[in-house]
């Protein structure tokens, strides 16, 4: 068993080292299970190849934006104010922080976008979004429920010091605009 998690980590890694697009890895995926099922003496290396690139694909398939209409394909620059409406993947989350020796309330809530509206331009989107309000939202708001948010769509910043912990790449990884 943890050969084959090994594996299948490692595929994940080649992919973030190595990011192909996706139809390549699909096609050596295709061509080693074509391998794996037809020459019974390489059964043992293809299985492996088979599991690392199974990684490689999936990474490929969850971080690149595959869908025409992708929120990532959207190059918003200094951002753009917009309504954004969707669904909300989760129960937004209250978070109470102390900034210049204020008490802030903010919420983070992420939304499956489906429509977003930009300058009297209605578009068909697709992809998941992470919302911060400042203070609190009402409790009514919960997972499931349709929303539609006015704001700024802008894309995290990275991180003050090169080596820090880096937002924007964190959310890149969870395929999350």
């Amino acid at each position: 068993m943890l050969k084959i998690v090994i594996a299948f980590a490692t595929g994940i890694l080649i992919d973030n080292w190595v990011p192909l697009p996706v139809w390549i890895w699909l096609i050596a995926w295709g061509v080693t299970a074509f391998a794996f099922l037809s020459i019974k003496r390489s059964r043992t290396y293809s299985l492996i190849t088979l599991l690392l690139l199974s990684g490689s694909s999936f990474h490929a398939i969850q971080t690149r934006p595959t869908h025409p209409h992708d929120l990532r394909n959207i190059e918003t620059g200094e951002g753009w104010y917009v309504t954004l409406e969707g669904k909300l993947i989760e129960t937004p989350r209250h978070k109470k922080s102390v900034r210049n020796g204020m008490v802030v309330e903010t919420c983070l809530a992420r939304i499956e976008a489906r429509w977003i509206s930009h300058e009297n331009e209605r578009l068909p989107v697709h992809g998941e979004v992470t919302v911060q309000t400042l203070g609190p939202v009402p409790e009514t708001f919960y997972k499931g429920q349709q929303v539609e948010i006015t704001g700024l769509l802008a894309e995290p910043t990275g991180p003050p010091i090169a080596g820090l912990f880096s937002y924007k790449r964190y959310l890149r990884h969870q395929g999350i605009h």
